[in-house]
């Protein structure tokens, strides 16, 4: 099932008004809090992740029998947050962005420090970032495809040159 631009940028909209986007020193997490279970579902299917769950534990539904129950959904690992900011980073708020991006780096730095980037950049070679030139490593790096072709032939190129040194002496 294809997801257009415009459930991403409402996706967008649905975070930017009901959710949160944060990192712990645990974990970065995304979330969001709605009163309509039909909002969060349509929330989880276009992104693709999370969990919903009733969050009724600060109300006395008896005390209070006029109110409405509240379901939260949520990221449930690093990939899920890092996967949701990634999706919806172009149709962020500036404010929204800085949190994205902070996710994006936490879960960089969680893994080594690896080169800064964000979906739409480019690598240090020029090429250009999409999810179509890019795959992501089990640490959560995310890698250039040609530029990983190139340093394959030239780690390929090298050791073919240390097997005729070797086989000369």
């Amino acid at each position: 099932m294809t997801i257009t631009s415009r459930e991403i940028g409402w996706a967008a909209g649905i975070l930017e008004g009901e959710g949160s986007m944060r990192h712990t020193t645990a974990s970065p997490r995304v979330d969001v809090v709605n009163t309509d279970l039909w909002v969060l579902e349509k929330f989880m299917r276009i992104v693709g992740c999370g969990k919903i769950e009733p969050r009724n534990d600060r109300i006395d539904l008896e005390k209070y029998p006029n109110r409405k129950l509240v379901y939260y959904w949520r990221t449930t690992t690093i990939e899920e947050a890092k996967k949701v900011a990634w999706l919806l980073f172009p149709d962020l708020s500036p404010r929204r962005k800085v949190a994205a991006q902070a996710i994006l780096d936490h879960v960089r730095k969680g893994y080594g420090n690896g080169p800064r980037r964000e979906y739409g950049d480019f690598c240090n070679a020029g090429h250009e970032l999409t999810p179509e030139t890019t795959w992501v490593t089990k640490q959560g790096k995310i890698k250039c495809n040609p530029c990983n072709a190139e340093r394959q032939r030239e780690h390929r190129a090298r050791k073919k040159e240390k097997l005729k040194w070797d086989k000369s002496r």
